[in-house]
């Protein structure tokens, strides 16, 4: 709870000393559907997981599976701009493979 609050805090100072426009669906609605995404995708997977394998492998295959999630989320979501994918380190190749599968 303290961090919502913080949160809130932050972006409130933020918003009014800083003169950029946020858009509550892109820096906040977004990201946390993706992340929803995320968690609901690897519990699952973590539960699926542990019945065949050890405690280790397991948290390792759920971690694996919740970065792979949220950078799916990300491209369905469309949370990133062309400059923001094209700033990330092969961003240029990145972005080229999203418009030639049609998922940008």
């Amino acid at each position: 709870m303290c961090h919502i609050i913080s949160f809130i805090i932050g972006f409130t100072v933020l918003k009014q000393y800083v003169n950029i426009e946020f858009s509550f669906i892109k820096c906040i609605f977004k990201p946390t559907m993706a992340t929803i995404m995320m968690i609901i995708v690897s519990y699952f997977a973590y539960i699926q997981i542990n019945e065949i394998f050890s405690e280790r492998i397991t948290t390792i295959v759920a971690i694996l599976i919740a970065v792979l999630i949220y950078l799916i989320a990300i491209v369905i979501l469309k949370i990133l701009t062309k400059e923001e994918i094209t700033m990330l380190p092969y961003g240029q190749k990145a972005y080229k493979f999203l418009v030639k599968t049609g998922l940008y």
